[in-house]
């Protein structure tokens, strides 16, 4: 498969903000974003929930506009359209654009990411805006995510929730806030990407727009969280006005710049999505299953693999067998040449997509510099399409039974629990755990 070329070009500004740009002339836009290092992995116990109440706040209120609607009629008037989100351990702006408009895009998102003003009615409206979230979060689901978060980190700061909680948002007043912004928006903490087709004189112009931010030069770290003890460990939490059961298993995996994240990769898709393993599997049972997902998440310092799944209440433990005996058929058995060769397939596809998609290639771009260590190659999507092409079986099996080991999960369960579905999902993970022992 032939691919354009692919030459990012990255520079460091004086005062310690990244630029970088990727030209795409075969597409037909430009993508503008940030990446910040900004997340609950920075927070304390005082400014837990910050980060995300920041993203709010430099989305509505700022030197030159008063409120959000202000914001998103700037944005509109350039005919983008404008993200953002707050993640573990970084935030990200972004916006799609027509290349005639990237200019004046700029000098928006350095507006947005530099002229946040903390003024005491924007930080009411956020503070109400992300209590309404906190309130609409399905309180079960919220518990597992949290109950195995706590299991494989402790009380390491990455595993705390992102949006914070009741208390330690009504402790976050606009002077903290404000403190906390000249820390975390700092200019080593920025990465400002462009990719797609934009005018010549767009790097100049991000410089420009940029250069003026003071600030600390060097960019946050964090301290990878310690290993916890050897489970499977349990949380349980039964709630009878649920109709419905949560289940998550959580699985410690592997960091962002870790090489064995690309079969890993290859594991969710054939367990997550493929015709022949657990997704389908699970819903030709006897019992109804209403969700169910498959997911990788890699920081910079710790990454989870997870197994999630939304029953009803009688269905759980036939939702167990089936899992347990999906775990025991890879550490077994591994994947087929069959599987292997979707999951290939799969994974190129996405890739070549990415190949017109200014986004992807900003967010790749901002996240490998937020996250790159020393000597760690940066971005290279010709490198990693070279890796799947020539990936052996022998690798997934290898992060099998690396990853899906019984002493490596937690498992959390939140809803209607009966003591004998409990004892039933009990005995059928100490049957893994046995065989695997075994």
């Amino acid at each position: 498969m032939s691919t354009p070329p692919i030459r990012p070009s990255v520079r460091r500004l004086p005062n310690g903000v990244t630029v970088c740009t990727l030209p795409m002339p075969w597409v037909h836009s430009a993508f503008l974003g940030a990446t910040v290092r900004a997340g609950s992995a920075y927070e304390t116990s005082a400014t837990h929930g910050a980060s995300h109440f920041l993203e709010h706040l430099h989305c509505a209120t700022t030197k030159r506009f008063r409120d959000e609607r202000a914001v998103l009629a700037a944005i509109e008037a350039l005919g983008g359209d404008f993200d953002a989100g707050t993640s573990e351990d970084y935030t990200s702006y972004g916006m799609s654009l027509l290349p005639d408009r990237v200019l004046p895009g700029i000098d928006l998102l350095a507006e947005i990411l530099t002229g946040m003003v903390a003024r005491p009615e924007g930080v009411r409206t956020a503070r109400r805006l992300i209590l309404d979230d906190l309130r609409s979060t399905s309180p079960a689901e919220a518990r597992v995510v949290d109950a195995c978060k706590a299991f494989l980190w402790g009380r390491a700061p990455l595993a705390r929730s992102v949006i914070g909680t009741r208390s330690s948002l009504r402790g976050l007043d606009g002077d903290r806030l404000d403190r906390y912004d000249r820390e975390a928006y700092r200019p080593g903490n920025l990465v400002i990407t462009l990719a797609g087709h934009y005018p010549g004189s767009a790097p100049r112009a991000l410089g420009r727009a940029f250069s003026p931010l003071r600030g600390q030069v060097q960019g946050w770290t964090y301290r990878a969280p310690g290993r916890k003890p050897h489970g499977p460990s349990w949380f349980f939490r039964s709630r009878k006005g649920e109709p419905t059961v949560e289940l998550l298993l959580m699985f410690r995996a592997f960091p962002f710049a870790d090489p064995r994240l690309i079969p890993l990769t290859f594991l969710e898709y054939i367990l997550g999505q493929s015709s022949e393993r657990l997704s389908v599997t699970l819903r030709m049972r006897k019992n109804p299953i209403y969700t169910y997902f498959c997911e990788t998440a890699a920081f910079r310092e710790a990454g989870v693999f997870s197994l999630k799944a939304r029953v009803p209440g009688s269905g759980l433990a036939d939702l167990a067998e089936a899992m347990v005996a999906e775990l025991l058929s890879l550490g077994r058995d591994g994947v087929t040449a069959a599987e292997m060769e979707l999951a290939r397939t799969w994974y190129r596809r996405q890739l070549t997509f990415a190949l017109d998609s200014p986004d992807v290639m900003a967010g790749r771009l901002g996240l490998a510099h937020v996250y790159a260590r020393p000597g760690h190659p940066s971005f290279s999507l010709t490198r990693e399409m070279e890796r799947v092409r020539i990936l052996p079986r022998s690798a997934v099996h290898h992060v099998i039974r690396e990853v899906l080991r019984p002493e490596n999960v937690h498992v959390a369960v939140v809803g209607k629990v009966s003591g004998r579905f409990r004892r039933s999902l009990e005995a059928a993970v100490a049957r893994w755990v046995r065989v695997t022992g075994d």
